[in-house]
């Protein structure tokens, strides 16, 4: 498992600064991660579970760090930019790495959590294109972890069943994963970074272990403290 860095991306660095326009033909997406990684002088921290092939895609107009994050949330994976490493990782292996910490409701120091109104998805759809039967087919994905919710439908047609299966099962877990989420301070800990998991013990349904998307770390007239932006996953 990768140690994730808690030093975020400096504007100054090129890799979010200079726009490209490219096109990238018969590859995959963990040599296009590498690869802009060590244009950008930086040290790829790659996890990708399997070989997902990439028979054409464009960068138009991008920032090689707009594009990781497109190519992040349309995969399913997390993706942080320090200024010596990029990290590349499977969402749910973070997700379902043990806790760092455990905060009771006397360790915050401000809290802001909110329930999502929606239900959610509970199916998502896409279309693919059978080149064996010559023509175009539905894949269909519904999640376990959703009883009821309404039915997600990507309006676009996928090359084969292997890439609509990914991106489907990706794309209905970023448009899930904001059930439970807000904000929360706490005296500062430089253990607490974007990218980990901690665990919340309140008195609500707001208790349970929360995924870390953002950290900032202060340092002010009220001492050392650390403000997350989180997200619950069970």
């Amino acid at each position: 498992m990768a140690t994730i860095d808690a030093i975020s991306i400096p504007q100054k660095l090129t890799i979010k600064k200079t726009r490209k326009n490219r096109h990238f033909r018969n590859t995959n997406l963990q040599k296009i991660i590498t690869d802009i990684a060590n244009e950008n002088n930086l040290t790829p921290v790659v996890e990708i579970e399997e070989n997902i092939k990439i028979n054409s895609l464009t960068q138009r107009n991008e920032t090689d760090a707009q594009f990781i994050q497109k190519l992040a949330k349309k995969y399913g994976y997390y993706q942080k930019i320090t200024p010596e490493k990029l990290f590349f990782i499977k969402q749910e292996t973070l997700e379902k790495q043990p806790v760092i910490a455990t905060l009771n409701e006397n360790e915050l120091t401000a809290c802001n959590l909110e329930e999502a109104d929606n239900v959610g998805y509970k199916k998502v759809i896409a279309y693919y294109f059978d080149h064996k039967k010559n023509k175009k087919l539905k894949y269909v994905y519904e999640d376990p972890n959703i009883k009821t919710g309404e039915i997600l439908k990507i309006n676009k047609k996928f090359s084969s069943l292997e890439e609509a299966k990914r991106v489907a099962i990706a794309t209905l877990k970023n448009k899930n994963k904001t059930k439970m989420y807000g904000s929360i301070s706490v005296e500062g800990n430089p253990l607490l970074v974007a990218g980990a998991t901690i665990y919340l013990e309140l008195k609500d349904v707001f208790s349970g272990k929360y995924f870390i998307e953002k950290s900032i770390h202060t340092i002010g007239q009220q001492g050392y403290i650390t403000t997350l932006e989180i997200r619950k996953i069970q």
